[in-house]
């Protein structure tokens, strides 16, 4: 399916607001913009550091442009969108993805997870997750280091991944292939869940995709999203590209290549960050 990045114009004006609260709890919110298309595209917060309050969110354009009507998915907290609401919220999502022929997900990091947390109640069709975690309990991911106070409040029974959510999903993770936290997360998702393929991107970051955000590409994820069958050459096209120029990839290599003691390497990424182009 060829993806549109402008050109058609849909009927009246393009929204600037999600208008719809399909749910409304204290801890969860999923906010809709419905424009009558038979696709839904379903997007997730991250993580943010210190968050304590609703994001602010609005729709994209593209998106609309492409035929998608819109969910967000807010939570109050970093907590992985495991709470007292979620049973309820649950219920709340799946009532609205019936209405829907397809249903896709692009999700960054804890929002990755959320795509194949509610996979199921939201009947998805495909997911685009940008390093995602498997969970971050500790008893579950003992090597995950990075969320140990958001752990604290982690039900990891509510918030264990279902394998039999939906046998038909498919699915694409973009990792970074130098980061091996990220990549086991990965690895322990495409174990549970069928259909489920993991993308390299080296030295791409946390979240993979940060080569094509310095590159200005960082579009590039949301392209892949929304089309059908998640072509992951436009992803991994996009990361060649912006590599050369980028001071974050450089870096990460250089620290990639001093850890595997590969001195030459590691001289040479420093010396390319050096670089007027990486600057």
């Amino acid at each position: 399916m060829r993806v549109r990045l402008a050109g058609r114009t849909p009927v009246g004006p393009l929204p600037s607001t999600f208008a719809r609260r399909v749910f409304d709890g204290a801890h969860l919110r999923a906010l809709l913009c419905a424009r009558g298309h038979r696709r839904l595209m379903v997007t997730f917060d991250h993580w943010v550091e210190g968050k304590a309050g609703w994001s602010v969110a609005a729709p994209s354009k593209a998106f609309e442009e492409n035929g998608f009507d819109q969910l967000r998915i807010q939570s109050l907290r970093n907590d992985w969108f495991i709470n007292a609401d979620t049973p309820a919220f649950e219920r709340a999502i799946n009532q609205l993805a019936r209405r829907y022929d397809r249903v896709h997900a692009l999700g960054y990091s804890m929002g990755g997870y959320g795509a194949f947390r509610f996979a199921g109640a939201l009947r998805l069709n495909q997911i685009l997750a940008v390093s995602p975690q498997y969970s971050i309990h500790p008893d579950v991911v003992p090597f995950e280091k990075g969320y140990l106070t958001e752990a604290r409040g982690f039900d990891p029974v509510h918030g264990a991944m279902r394998a039999d959510a939906l046998p038909a999903l498919r699915a694409q993770i973009l990792a970074d292939g130098f980061n091996p936290v990220d990549l086991r997360h990965a690895a322990m998702i495409a174990g549970v869940l069928p259909g489920v393929s993991v993308i390299r991107l080296g030295a791409g970051g946390h979240p993979a995709t940060g080569v094509m955000q310095e590159g200005g590409r960082g579009f590039t994820a949301h392209r892949a999203a929304m089309t059908e069958g998640l072509d992951a050459s436009l992803v991994r096209a996009a990361h060649r590209a912006c590599r050369r120029a980028s001071p974050g990839y450089w870096r990460r290599l250089a620290r990639m290549a001093e850890r595997s003691g590969r001195m030459g390497l590691m001289a040479y990424a420093r010396g390319q960050m050096g670089r007027d182009g990486a600057r």
